[in-house]
């Protein structure tokens, strides 16, 4: 006689893996554990009684499920390939969350570029928010909220907008609505940069130029134009000169800047000094003679005119030791020749007298 031979298959299993939680319109996700050989055939049950059935391929298994309120589902029963009913067992429950909520309140308002604008923001859902306000497209400033009332302060960016929610989202990781526009017309402000602190030798003059021919400036020297010259004798014990300027425009918008120069002793250093250029003949007709020691790493030499702007430049490799100028073209006047090296820079003081 032939022998029998039986395979007895392991019951299948189904259990969840926890609860878990979505946000309104939203999908929620069920994570189940499975055993037994695939597919598996799964039903469960709503805390309502209604059934869902579904097919599992792979463990654990994604269930997707698109509910706006917080129910809990029982296993009831899993059957898998082997066709064995197998042991169902355990509830999950899922917390649907509600939209956080915005309501920005700000006055339309002119200000300048870099204001600050005081936004009122009265928030629904849980704390902390994460809040993004600014035009609803390439503006946007963040903060993180933790009272359901609070004002936050925005800073005018260089264009007009309707200011906005642009995202709000709560501690339970959900997108929400917003409402309120607050329309800001931004006024230009000047754009000012006094360059890099730095440090000169003891001796040179140092030229600090704040841009924006005809606007209005103070400087902490106590000037009003838009260049100033300062050298060691207006430093501090330490040989350093803090250098501020506050420059306002026509619109009434004003920017400030700040600098610090450190006057060095250079004794025996192999820096640019002013002696170590020559600019002859001094008055001239704006044809002239520079003179540059070859030892010297020499990046630039720029023209200007007695308001600091640029006339003309001089690139690196086209600088030599013996340099014949013209800009005789120029108005008679006063100018400066501005000769920067890898550490430093001076100023040259020429007249053309024609």
């Amino acid at each position: 006689s032939e022998a029998l031979v039986l395979h007895i298959a392991e019951l299948a299993t189904a259990d969840f893996m926890g609860d878990t939680e979505s946000c309104i319109g939203s999908e929620a996700i069920l994570n189940i554990e499975l055993t037994g050989v695939a597919p598996w055939n799964v039903e469960l049950t709503d805390e309502n009684g209604a059934e869902i059935y579904f097919e599992a391929t792979e463990s654990p298994y994604e269930l997707v499920l698109n509910t706006d309120v917080s129910m809990t589902y029982t296993l009831v029963t899993v059957k898998d390939a082997n066709n064995c009913d197998g042991l169902a067992s355990g509830t999950a429950l899922v917390t649907v969350n509600d939209l956080p909520t915005a309501i920005l309140t700000a006055e339309d308002a002119a200000v300048c570029a870099g204001e600050i604008i005081e936004v009122e923001l009265a928030l629904t859902g849980i704390a902390p928010w994460m809040i993004s306000l600014g035009n609803g497209s390439n503006i946007s400033q963040e903060y993180e909220v933790t009272e359901a009332s609070e004002i936050v302060e925005f800073i005018a960016p260089y264009t007009s907008f309707d200011l906005q929610v642009n995202t709000i989202s709560d501690a339970n990781e959900c997108l929400g609505t917003s409402e309120g526009v607050a329309a800001i017309d931004v006024k230009a402000s000047p754009m000012v940069d006094l360059g890099a602190d730095t440090a000169i030798c003891m001796g040179n003059i140092y030229l600090l130029d704040a841009q924006n021919l005809g606007e209005t400036y103070a400087w902490s020297t106590g000037e009003t134009t838009q260049t100033i010259e300062v050298d060691e004798t207006m430093a501090d014990s330490n040989n350093d000169l803090v250098v501020t300027v506050d420059v306002t425009n026509a619109t009434g918008c004003s920017t400030t800047d700040e600098t610090i120069v450190h006057f060095k002793d250079c004794t025996g250093i192999n820096e640019l000094t002013a002696d170590d250029v020559q600019l002859m003949p001094n008055p001239n007709t704006g044809r002239f003679i520079l003179n540059i020691p070859s030892n010297k790493d020499i990046t630039t030499i720029s023209i200007h005119n007695n308001l600091g702007e640029l006339i003309t430049q001089v690139q690196k490799s086209e600088i030599q030791s013996q340099m014949n100028i013209d800009v005789s073209h120029l108005s008679n006047g006063v100018y400066f020749v501005i000769i920067r090296s890898s550490e430093n820079q001076i100023s040259k003081r020429f007249i053309i007298q024609k």
